[in-house]
């Protein structure tokens, strides 16, 4: 069993990720993974949405791995930080998470 795997996102799902559905998708493989822990390289993803970020970011834990993000794109960033500021259920916040995600 391996220690950790690398996974490139915009391979993996696309360069813009847009729909919980795709952050869903991505965390399924994750989780399916053999390895402890993952690598998430976003080289290549120029855009997240809030609906992505959130699903991502309030769902990661599920997998029950360890989940390192690289390179980033600022924006990208930005947008997870948002996520993880919101925090709570998909419906909680949607109008102050909206208002925030504009500020990018």
């Amino acid at each position: 069993m391996k220690s950790s795997d690398m996974i490139k996102v915009s391979e993996r799902i696309a360069d813009n990720l847009v729909t919980r559905r795709a952050a869903d998708e991505l965390l399924e493989f994750v989780a399916a993974k053999r390895s402890k822990s993952v690598t998430l390289d976003f080289k290549g993803v120029s855009f997240m949405s809030r609906s992505f970020a959130h699903e991502y970011v309030t769902n990661k834990k599920d997998t029950g791995k360890t989940i390192t993000e690289r390179n980033v794109a600022t924006r990208v960033s930005k947008m997870m930080s948002v996520a993880k500021k919101q925090g709570g259920s998909s419906h909680t916040g949607i109008t102050s998470f909206a208002v925030a995600a504009e500020r990018l």
